[in-house]
């Protein structure tokens, strides 16, 4: 029903509200996601709290030139709130690289993960070669299929 309003030009959409996020979606994407609040998030959860200081949230994942590219951003209301969200998710990045023995040739996905903190918004920017993600998918049994086309 938000949607319809914006359309509609009822309510404002993200561009004029002042959200703060680049809303365009990046070469080859396909899924994009946009959002000024996150409705009904159970506040129970972990990630509701890192949610919780995020004023716009945006996703963007896609796939150009062989590589698989995603994009979050998140816009805090301070620079300190992206500062604190920064740091949790740096804090899940080490212990996924702790636990590297487990995770085998996945652990090299994180590589491709670069988070980046600028005034009062936190960016997580992820990048990595398509061919070798199908190997390393391969290598976990994430395939089973022999057909190349198939896959």
């Amino acid at each position: 029903m938000r949607s319809a309003r914006v359309l509609r030009g009822e309510d404002p959409s993200h561009a004029k509200a002042g959200v703060g996020l680049a809303l365009a979606p990046q070469r080859g994407s396909f899924l994009y996601v946009a959002a000024s609040e996150i409705p009904h998030l159970d506040e129970d959860l972990p990630a509701s709290h890192v949610f919780g200081l995020a004023q716009g949230i945006q996703v963007d994942l896609g796939e150009a030139g062989g590589l698989l590219r995603g994009h979050m951003g998140v816009h805090t209301a301070s620079a300190q709130d992206a500062f604190d969200v920064s740091n949790v998710l740096n804090g899940f990045v080490s212990m996924a690289r702790l636990a590297g023995s487990e995770l085998g040739e996945a652990l090299e996905l994180l590589t491709g993960l670069k988070i980046a903190t600028r005034a009062s918004e936190v960016t997580l920017d992820f990048e990595f070669d398509v061919a070798r993600l199908f190997e390393i998918m391969e290598g976990l049994g994430g395939f089973h299929d022999d057909d190349e086309e198939d896959r």
